[in-house]
């Protein structure tokens, strides 16, 4: 699966360049049901496996008043390399990775 290129960002990690992306707007389930937010990151040079990375916060938007908090550059090269010693082959192509972000705050 290819990202988008709409909203795509690029960011080089040990030498390799990887596209991620976090939709713009939130998914019917992140607005009504209090979802988690996601993160999709892909090996720039190559169609491999695509990373999905859960993040342990809720992504809240429109009508709801909460704290936001947000997916820097950093936490996704840190994603990145944690996926990657768990074992994510962003260079062969198969099934998403899942990827859950560790909570920080427990």
């Amino acid at each position: 699966m290819t990202l988008p290129s709409r909203g795509k960002r690029t960011i080089t990690v040990d030498g390799i360049d990887y596209h991620w992306l976090i939709r713009s707007r939130a998914t019917y389930i992140q607005e009504c049901e209090s979802g988690n937010m996601l993160a999709a990151i892909e090996r720039a040079d190559t169609k491999g496996a695509t990373l999905a990375v859960v993040f342990p916060w809720v992504r809240f938007e429109g009508e709801y008043k909460f704290e936001a908090r947000s997916v820097t550059p950093e936490i996704i090269a840190k994603c990145i390399r944690e996926a990657l010693r768990e074992g994510w082959q962003p260079a062969m192509r198969g099934a998403r990775f899942l990827f859950h972000y560790p909570d920080q705050t427990s």
